[in-house]
């Protein structure tokens, strides 16, 4: 099977586009040759848990609404836009076609649900924090506790 390189884009959800929050709702994947997929979590965890007064229906109904225009060949952009400023997209991000089962459950655990209890987020190292400590030890004589 040879593999090829697909997209997919992230739309994000602004409940106030003018505060410039926003948070992952959905994906919409595009293998060469078929038709976009559209994914999204019908439940919108995660949104109920940031912004509890977003209205999952509503939602839904945008998500529905975009998978049917997708399926009868309308272009993806311009149908993307049309739900803004509410639903943005990120810009397109590439991965192997085509996409298997595993990839898509990854992309949606990582995008779309909320982080299950007892699974902590990987903490990254904090350079900035490291260079102040480092700096602040090496100004202060005698031991200091950070």
């Amino acid at each position: 099977m040879k593999s090829q390189t697909g997209h997919y884009w992230l739309l994000y959800y602004q409940p106030v586009p003018e505060a410039g929050e926003r948070i992952a709702v959905g994906l919409i994947l595009q293998e060469r040759g078929r038709r976009p997929q559209v994914e999204f979590d019908a439940k919108f965890a995660k949104v109920q848990k940031v912004f509890p007064a977003t209205d999952p229906e509503t939602l839904a109904f945008y998500f529905q609404s975009i998978a049917e225009q997708l399926e009868h060949g309308a272009p993806i952009e311009a149908t993307l836009n049309a739900f803004g400023p509410q639903l943005v997209t990120s810009k397109s991000r590439s991965v192997m076609s085509p996409i298997s089962a595993e990839v898509l459950e990854h992309l949606i655990a990582r995008y779309l649900l909320p982080i299950k209890k007892g699974r902590k987020k990987r903490e990254k190292p904090d350079g900035i924090a490291r260079e102040i400590e480092s700096f602040v030890r090496g100004s202060v004589p005698g031991e200091l506790e950070i």
